[in-house]
Protein backbone atom coordinates (compact mmCIF):
# COMPACT_ATOMS: atom_id res chain seq x y z
CA UNK A 1 0.00 0.00 0.00
CA UNK A 2 3.04 2.28 0.02
CA UNK A 3 4.01 3.85 -3.32
CA UNK A 4 7.56 4.36 -2.08
CA UNK A 5 7.99 0.59 -1.83
CA UNK A 6 7.51 0.43 -5.60
CA UNK A 7 10.33 2.88 -6.19
CA UNK A 8 7.98 5.37 -7.85
CA UNK A 9 8.50 9.06 -7.19
CA UNK A 10 6.52 12.10 -8.24
CA UNK A 11 8.31 15.36 -8.99
CA UNK A 12 7.12 18.55 -7.33
CA UNK A 13 4.31 20.05 -9.35
CA UNK A 14 2.86 23.52 -8.68
CA UNK A 15 -0.45 22.60 -10.34
CA UNK A 16 -1.38 19.35 -8.56
CA UNK A 17 -0.79 17.83 -5.15
CA UNK A 18 0.91 14.49 -4.60
CA UNK A 19 -1.30 11.57 -5.68
CA UNK A 20 -3.30 9.84 -2.95
CA UNK A 21 -3.07 6.13 -3.69
CA UNK A 22 -5.04 3.44 -1.86
CA UNK A 23 -5.43 -0.25 -2.53
CA UNK A 24 -7.31 -3.23 -1.17
CA UNK A 25 -7.33 -6.83 -2.37
CA UNK A 26 -10.01 -5.93 -4.94
CA UNK A 27 -9.73 -2.21 -5.72
CA UNK A 28 -6.94 0.31 -6.38
CA UNK A 29 -7.66 4.06 -6.49
CA UNK A 30 -5.73 7.26 -7.04
CA UNK A 31 -6.76 10.88 -6.48
CA UNK A 32 -4.91 13.91 -7.79
CA UNK A 33 -6.26 17.19 -6.41
CA UNK A 34 -5.75 20.56 -8.05
CA UNK A 35 -3.34 22.74 -6.10
CA UNK A 36 -4.33 25.97 -7.85
CA UNK A 37 -7.66 27.64 -8.53
CA UNK A 38 -9.10 27.14 -12.00
CA UNK A 39 -7.93 23.53 -12.41
CA UNK A 40 -9.93 20.32 -12.33
CA UNK A 41 -9.09 17.37 -10.09
CA UNK A 42 -8.88 13.73 -11.15
CA UNK A 43 -9.51 10.30 -9.71
CA UNK A 44 -9.13 6.81 -11.11
CA UNK A 45 -9.70 3.21 -10.13
CA UNK A 46 -9.12 -0.30 -11.35
CA UNK A 47 -10.63 -3.55 -10.17
CA UNK A 48 -10.89 -7.20 -11.23
CA UNK A 49 -14.41 -8.53 -11.65
CA UNK A 50 -16.11 -11.25 -13.68
CA UNK A 51 -12.76 -12.45 -15.02
CA UNK A 52 -11.55 -9.11 -16.35
CA UNK A 53 -9.87 -5.92 -15.23
CA UNK A 54 -11.86 -2.73 -15.55
CA UNK A 55 -10.71 0.84 -15.00
CA UNK A 56 -12.07 4.35 -15.03
CA UNK A 57 -10.58 7.85 -15.03
CA UNK A 58 -12.73 10.75 -13.82
CA UNK A 59 -12.34 14.53 -13.79
CA UNK A 60 -14.36 17.11 -11.92
CA UNK A 61 -17.06 18.77 -14.02
CA UNK A 62 -15.67 22.20 -13.17
CA UNK A 63 -12.51 23.52 -11.53
CA UNK A 64 -12.28 22.13 -8.00
CA UNK A 65 -9.86 20.61 -5.52
CA UNK A 66 -12.60 18.33 -4.14
CA UNK A 67 -12.98 14.82 -5.56
CA UNK A 68 -13.42 11.35 -4.14
CA UNK A 69 -12.40 8.02 -5.69
CA UNK A 70 -14.65 6.12 -8.09
CA UNK A 71 -16.88 3.45 -6.58
CA UNK A 72 -17.98 -0.04 -7.60
CA UNK A 73 -21.72 -0.33 -8.28
CA UNK A 74 -23.25 -3.45 -9.85
CA UNK A 75 -19.78 -4.74 -10.85
CA UNK A 76 -19.03 -1.46 -12.70
CA UNK A 77 -16.83 1.47 -11.74
CA UNK A 78 -18.62 4.82 -11.55
CA UNK A 79 -17.31 8.35 -11.13
CA UNK A 80 -18.20 10.24 -7.97
CA UNK A 81 -20.85 12.95 -7.96
CA UNK A 82 -19.64 16.19 -9.51
CA UNK A 83 -17.29 14.42 -11.92
CA UNK A 84 -17.43 12.64 -15.26
CA UNK A 85 -15.65 9.74 -16.92
CA UNK A 86 -12.90 10.72 -19.33
CA UNK A 87 -11.76 7.21 -20.17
Amino acid sequence: NNINELGVSFPDNPYYGEPIIKATDTLATVIVKAAQEGLRSFSAATTYTSGQYIMIICQTNSPSNLITPPAVQNNQLVCPAGSQEIR
